[in-house]
């Protein structure tokens, strides 16, 4: 009988030591998905398919059609690429379609971008990217903040607030009125642009947007010393 109860008694504290055991693992395994790129494994990426993806856009803008091309897209950077990058870079830098949703708010684009920014390297297809997306926070300055501080862990130099289209309005620079109206025209797409990101005021929000505020205020700073440092030089 005793032995029965030992017995009986062994069990219950092995399933206790079971149960204590698999509780400590669970609790681990939740600490361990609250740390960045942790449980969720990036996915590959073929930049062939999302180069046909970006064709399909083009030939139909539909909610559908851009889903499809999102979804394509790893939410973070990853080694396990197939396919010709460039091709696709040139593609989507190329696009007018691209260009006019994602100024235009579309959300599924907006997310595109953002995600595309883990993989873009700085050079031509990285400023344009930038230019794009300070559009984007121009007109559409909620939803370029909601996607920034989901993604702000793929810029790793710099927010997407520091480039404008000034290139676009001034082209060439060869006389000091070039200068003049170059910082002038410069002055006025930033000031645009820290007006709208001013006006968004969801608490979820302040931080990342007074980020950007901040870059913004002293590229204007910048811009209105040169520009007094031109006319003093006039003078």
């Amino acid at each position: 009988m005793r032995r029965l109860r030992f017995a009986e008694h062994m069990d219950i504290s092995s399933i206790i030591i079971i149960l204590l055991a698999l509780t400590f693992l669970f609790l681990a395994e939740l600490s361990y998905a609250g740390q960045p790129n942790s449980v969720v494994q990036a996915r590959s990426i073929n930049w062939d398919e999302l180069f046909q993806a970006l064709k399909t856009v083009e030939k139909s803008p539909s909610d559908d059609s851009i889903k499809a091309f999102l979804d394509k897209i790893p939410e973070q950077f990853t080694e396990d690429q197939a396919g010709d990058e460039d091709k696709f870079l040139e593609a989507i830098d190329g696009s007018e379609v691209f260009e006019d949703l994602l100024v235009k708010g579309n959300p599924f684009m907006a997310e595109a971008a953002f995600r595309l920014m883990a993989f873009i390297l700085p050079g031509a297809f990285y400023e344009d990217f930038f230019i794009r997306l300070g559009k984007l926070a121009t007109g559409h300055p909620r939803l370029f903040l909601q996607m920034l501080k989901r993604y702000k862990s793929n810029f790793e130099y710099e927010y997407p607030v520091t480039m404008t289209e000034i290139l676009d309005i001034v082209p060439d620079i060869v006389t000091e009125e070039d200068w003049v109206r170059r910082n002038r025209e410069e002055l006025r797409l930033y000031e645009e642009r820290l007006k709208a990101l001013k006006s968004v005021t969801d608490p979820e929000l302040i931080g990342i947007r007074d980020e950007c505020i901040k870059v913004i205020e002293e590229i204007i700073k910048e811009i209105k010393d040169r520009s007094k440092k031109i006319g003093t030089e006039a003078g």
